[in-house]
């Protein structure tokens, strides 16, 4: 179990998450991808020797990100600039220091006493270095933060570190992240229960491995996967020796579930919306937060209206057109502008959400409101469909996942 963090209220112009020492688990076990430009195959075999025989190495200590902890008291009395919405409504706190800036957003449910998310920019080349969501329950005027997830960004704007606690202070997981060429990265994992793992992965061959570690550090298994031909290596480990070596191969398989998600029009991604326009320079009605940024745009067309939304910091956060009376769209615009979800009304009761994800892909879901059935379709950046889920009832759920020649291969 790892320890708890102390949560109590940080009363210090603390801006930065301090870190602290959680848990240790293995590092340097094998030789990382040498050549992440040869093919899959080849990469893999790098692989293909069991490692339960390896020397010891030094531990990698992961130190999960401390979070900030704000009372609503705290909230009242924060200094900084307090920006308001148009309509008066606190929308953020700014505190300004010699390297950084913190921005403190506070929650639309209760704006007055409760924090959404701190985000703090790097003063000397403006960009973001950390993030704190809360996840806040508000009723009868009482604050609960349920969980709280932490990340800090390199200057490529990737996620580095993260970390997630529940509201009392449980450290669920911490993760380190490191990068290399050709899309490879190297994630270590701490968990709730103290076992640990490493995934490796490399979109270029599209091949992956992950190590597991039980909590005294000793591996229970090795799976190595090579999604360009579909291949799965298992190794299992008893006290940290080889026990079994298992290899699949995924072939195709005939479907016989009666799905088709491949014929399934509701299914097929919205069509991307890309803004070719500044939209801080759209004419319309606007609307401005105390600091002078823009808050919002309402734009009337021949049709409908279009109106664009504002962070306190200028950034675009969505977009709702209604040009179409009947076929109103909502984007809304997630990570700082790294993906966006288009979202639109196809049935009575029926919602689809198209998520383009910065990495190409694209993942569709389709809800129905009445009665919380929901299919959902995973595409890879070259359009095929390579994962269809289904969620009918606790009780009847199906999972089905394609090759690249949208063949079956897999139901669940």
């Amino acid at each position: 179990m790892i320890n708890p963090v102390n949560l109590s209220p940080m009363v210090q112009n603390t801006t930065m998450m301090a870190p602290q020492q959680v848990a240790t688990q293995p590092r340097q076990i094998y030789a990382p991808m040498d050549n992440p430009n040869m093919d899959g195959l080849k990469a893999l075999a790098a692989y293909n020797q069991p490692i339960a025989n390896s020397a010891p190495a030094a531990p990698k200590t992961i130190t999960p990100l401390t979070p900030t902890i704000i009372t609503p008291e705290m909230v009242h009395s924060m200094e900084g600039e307090r920006i308001t919405s148009a309509d008066g409504t606190l929308s953020a706190i700014v505190r300004r220091f010699n390297d950084t800036t913190t921005v403190y957003k506070t929650d639309i449910m209760a704006p007055n006493d409760a924090i959404r998310k701190i985000e703090t920019y790097d003063n000397s080349t403006g960009k973001l270095i950390s993030v704190q969501e809360n996840f806040n329950k508000i009723e009868n005027g009482k604050v609960e933060v349920l969980k709280y997830q932490l990340q800090t960004l390199d200057e490529q704007g990737r996620s580095v570190q993260n970390s997630g606690y529940g509201g009392n202070g449980e450290l669920f997981y911490a993760t380190t992240t490191e990068y290399g060429p050709n899309g490879f990265e190297k994630r270590y994992i701490a968990r709730e229960d103290g076992s640990t793992a490493i995934l490796e992965d490399c979109k270029l061959t599209k091949s992956s491995r992950s190590i597991d570690y039980d909590k005294n550090g000793q591996i229970r298994e090795l799976e190595i996967i090579d999604r360009k031909n579909y291949t799965v290596k298992t190794e299992k480990y008893v006290n940290g020796k080889l026990a079994s070596v298992e290899n699949k191969k995924q072939e195709p398989i005939p479907n016989t579930t009666g799905k088709n998600p491949q014929a399934d029009t509701q299914l097929v991604p919205a069509q991307p919306y890309v803004l070719g326009y500044d939209p801080k320079q759209v004419e319309g009605q606007k609307q401005f937060y105390s600091n002078g940024e823009i808050e919002r745009i309402t734009t009337q067309t021949a049709t409908g209206s279009i109106t664009h939304t504002f962070d306190v910091n200028g950034t675009l956060t969505g977009i709702e057109d209604a040009q179409d009376p009947n076929n109103v769209k909502y984007i809304v615009y997630h990570d700082y502008g790294k993906s966006y979800t288009v979202e639109e009304k196809i049935g009575e009761n029926t919602f689809k959400t198209t998520n383009f994800v910065d990495n190409g892909s694209v993942e569709v879901s389709v809800m129905n409101d009445n009665t919380k059935q929901e299919k959902i379709a995973v595409y890879e950046p070259n359009g095929k469909l390579t994962t269809y889920i289904e969620h009918n009832s606790p009780e009847d759920q199906i999972l089905m996942g394609f090759n690249e020649s949208s063949e079956l291969i897999k139901v669940l």
